[in-house]
Formats: C-alpha cells, sequence, structure tokens
C-alpha cells in the first residue's frame, strides 16, 4: 500500500501563519505563491523542524542561515535554501512519479468546482475548472515540469548549477 511521499506532509495548511494566494491574483503570481510555499515547506521538513516553530520566525530564512553558520561553520545563502527546498519538492515528486502516483490521479472531487466550502469563520467560493486548469498547467511550466506534471530533474540540476 503505497502512500506518496508528497502526502507526508501538507504543502499548504491555512493553519500554517501565511494568508493563501489570493484567487484573484494573476496565474503566475498564484502558481509561484504555492511554489515558494511548498519549497519553504520541505525545506523545513527535511531539516526535521516543527512547522509550527518556523511559522511563528518573523525571519525563517535568515534564522536557517545564522543556524547553518553557527552548525557547520559556514554561510549559505538565501538562494541556496531556495535551491535546496526546490530541490527537495522537485526529488518527492520525481520518487512519486517513478511509484507511479502522477497528478493526475490527484484531481480534486467534483464538489470543489460545484459547492462553495464553509467554515466556521471562512468561505471559500467553488473553484472555476479553467482556472484551476490554468493554473495547475503555470505551475509545472514555473517549476520546470511537463504539461503532465512530471518533473525534470535533469532540468533542474542544470539550471541550479547555474
Amino acid at each position: 500500500a503505497f502512500w506518496p511521499l508528497s502526502y507526508l506532509g501538507p504543502a499548504i495548511d491555512i493553519k500554517a501563519g501565511e494568508e493563501l494566494p489570493k484567487q484573484a491574483s494573476t496565474d503566475e503570481d498564484w502558481s509561484s505563491q504555492m511554489i515558494q510555499r511548498e519549497d519553504r515547506w520541505a525545506l523545513v521538513e527535511t531539516l526535521g523542524l516543527c512547522r509550527w516553530a518556523a511559522a511563528a520566525q518573523e525571519n525563517l530564512v535568515g534564522n536557517l542561515i545564522d543556524a547553518c553558520r553557527y552548525i557547520t561553520g559556514e554561510t549559505v545563502s538565501a538562494e541556496m535554501l531556495n535551491r535546496w527546498g526546490q530541490g527537495c519538492v522537485n526529488l518527492i515528486k520525481a520518487f512519486d512519479w517513478r511509484e507511479g502516483k502522477h497528478p493526475r490521479d490527484l484531481r480534486l472531487a467534483d464538489k470543489f468546482f460545484k459547492h462553495d466550502l464553509r467554515g466556521s469563520e471562512n468561505m471559500f467560493a467553488a473553484l472555476d475548472p479553467e482556472i484551476w486548469r490554468r493554473r495547475r498547467e503555470t505551475y509545472f511550466a514555473l517549476r520546470g515540469w511537463s504539461l503532465e506534471g512530471e518533473p525534470q530533474l535533469n532540468a533542474f540540476i542544470n539550471r541550479t548549477k547555474a
């Protein structure tokens, strides 16, 4: 009973201390914000940090840079930490892809496109299927993945070496 690595932790968590990207933002802005959050999640998870403690940090990246310097004696840059998070997401998704878990298998249920979701304090409007499709394609393109969502690890490795 294989459970995809990408299911092990929620990349997007409403309670994680940040606002979700605005629905009215452009497809590229929305996708970029989602990628940034996922990459930060992957970085926090691989370092073994509590996500709640990480969310409470006013300057998480700055604190991680200081911690790395303290532990290893070497200075890492914010860009290096960002690439680390990106690499983790790419490797996790590549493993999932290899094991047969593809984004097409993770389709949202019809109810997300037909009904508003209401909570005790918030209401989230039903998703527009066309906007959802465009944003998914934009997300894949910004990640450097195929149109089907397959990570292209060689392209990613070459891009991060530059």
